[in-house]
């Protein structure tokens, strides 16, 4: 066994230590460590999951408490990608992460315009429908089937040998866990119900008016990793925020990320003998 193959056993607290402890080797002996803590947990996850490019691998994942410790291994995951991201960030890196918060703050404005849309048709709705309650559900979301997989869901990239990581199968099992077991986890989203008096009352990530966003008011999201020199003059989207903050898509995952979609949903219910009957 080599001698560093005990970090994916360790707690969150231990795998710390062990990292603050190369930080006094040169930036390229770090880089081989980071690259070796890489490869251990990446196996340790493909080892409990199985291979993501097989047909039915996820039936291993048989449980929440096997799904809670891939998660985990993938915070390890997330660290160290971002340590060496922290180190990388090369030009084109800066011009790819520039393209998809583009991308998300087009489709953030999308899904509000598309919320919009059926928010002011919802009266007529209303009066060909008997019912008793009626509300919204806006979201954008990674599209990256992992039963449906297409290839153009997930970009390979030039500098995908620098970090060693298997991409596409740690992307296609984070996508998984999303859906599986973090009850189809969006990467923002509102609910908004309509009263009697047909005002919309709001709840959901970010308290944002379905009719409208507040989030993007040209102040940057840049919060956590997304805190880089080279990024500074980027104004980051809060999508592009919630996707690398929220959840264990470090920067270098979203980087690869290709394909998102919008979703509107709008549910009609009325009660019937004091059950709730969804139209």
């Amino acid at each position: 066994m080599n001698k560093d193959d005990y970090l994916i056993n360790l707690d969150w607290k231990a795998f710390h230590l062990r990292m603050d402890s190369l930080e006094a080797l040169s930036v390229d002996e770090r880089l081989d460590k980071y690259r070796q803590v890489v490869h251990e947990v990446e196996a340790e996850i493909l080892r409990r999951t199985g291979d993501p490019l097989i047909r039915n691998w996820f039936r291993k994942i048989d449980s929440k408490g096997k799904a809670d410790a891939i998660d985990e291994l993938f915070s390890f995951r997330y660290f160290t990608l971002s340590k060496m991201f922290q180190i990388h960030c090369s030009d084109s890196e800066v011009k790819r992460i520039e393209d998809i918060n583009d991308k998300l703050y087009k489709l953030t404005s999308d899904m509000f315009q598309q919320a919009r849309s059926t928010c002011h048709n919802v009266n007529t709705m209303l009066k060909q429908l008997d019912c008793d309650d009626c509300w919204f559900e806006a979201s954008l979301r990674f599209k990256g089937g992992y039963k449906e997989y297409n290839e153009e869901d997930i970009l390979s990239l030039d500098e995908d040998d620098f970090y060693g990581s298997d991409f596409k199968r740690m992307i296609l099992i984070l996508a998984f866990l999303d859906v599986e077991y973090k009850g189809d986890v969006e990467i923002m989203g509102t609910i908004t119900t309509l009263t009697e008096d047909n005002e919309l009352v709001v709840e959901g990530s970010g308290d944002t008016d379905i009719l409208k966003s507040n989030l993007d008011n040209g102040t940057t999201w840049a919060e956590g990793w997304l805190h880089h020199p080279k990024l500074e003059h980027i104004v980051f989207c809060y999508a592009m925020h919630a996707l690398v903050t929220h959840n264990n898509y470090c920067i270098p995952d979203a980087m690869h990320l290709n394909t998102f979609e919008t979703r509107v949903e709008i549910n009609f219910s009325k009660v019937i003998n004091n059950q709730i009957k969804n139209l």
